[in-house]
């Protein structure tokens, strides 16, 4: 039977989930998404431990791949590719418009690899330019330094 290890950071909460083509056979969400870097491998090794699947015995891995949150999606993608490099697995990219459910995400996550549209690694699509704010205003190191210096008996 083949199992999948599905990975949907596009969406809030972020959910991760083991699945065959035809049933959710685990899932767990990671609901706090300022700490998704720091809880999306806990969750992960967590629910291979709950299903008794672990990640040798996965078929391949999918990433609901954007659009979606920069950093939200840079992150899943970065443990996805990670994942998929370190167990010699191929990578199924979807769409969040492709994957509604998880359910959903599975079948289609079964049909690519079935069909070899796997690769080695995925980019994330934001849907758009990245926004990034410039950074805020820095206090000059120099500046920092002097008024230490002149505080110092």
């Amino acid at each position: 039977m083949k199992r999948f290890l599905l990975i949907d950071t596009a969406r809030e909460p972020a959910t991760v989930a083991i699945a065959t083509s035809r049933q959710v056979l685990a899932e767990t969400q990671v609901a706090e998404r300022h700490q998704l870097s720091e809880r999306l491998l806990g969750r992960i090794d967590e629910l291979t431990e709950a299903a008794a699947v672990p990640l040798s015995k996965i078929t391949a891995i999918g990433i609901v791949s954007g659009p979606g949150p920069f950093t939200a999606l840079r992150v899943g993608v970065a443990v996805t590719n990670a994942l998929g490099y370190a167990h010699g697995k191929p990578i199924v990219g979807v769409t969040v418009d492709e994957a509604p459910s998880t359910l959903a995400f599975a079948a289609l996550a079964a049909q690519r690899q079935a069909a070899g549209k796997t690769a080695e690694a995925i980019l994330p699509d934001y849907g758009r330019e990245p926004t990034i704010t410039p950074p805020k205003r820095r206090v000059k190191v120099d500046a920092v330094k002097s008024s230490r210096a002149r505080r110092t008996p």
